[in-house]
């Protein structure tokens, strides 16, 4: 019961954060952003909307290629994922 307890609050921080760093890249606050969400991206590289965000704050902050290398280092990891998933092993 406790560990479902800490993994439901571990979800609802994530989405707290993300919902926060959404209104702060509605700010304008992309610059002050970028760090804080390359560390949440590292720590949750499940959470695609992290990644998402990242991209969108990247780009914002006129980092367009570094937003188009972390949107095909994400393509690549979910490529990966989906290979080794769905071959057979040998």
């Amino acid at each position: 019961m406790l560990r479902r307890s800490a993994t439901v609050l571990a979800e609802r921080w994530v989405a707290a954060v993300g919902e926060r760093v959404r209104l702060d890249l509605a700010l304008g606050r992309h610059l002050e952003i970028i760090d804080e969400l390359q560390t949440l991206v590292a720590d949750n590289p499940l959470r695609e909307r992290l990644h998402a965000l990242l991209m969108l704050a990247l780009y914002r902050a006129g980092r367009q290629a570094e937003a188009l290398e972390a949107m095909f280092a994400k393509m690549e990891e979910d490529w990966t994922a989906w290979v080794k998933s769905d071959c057979p092993s040998t």
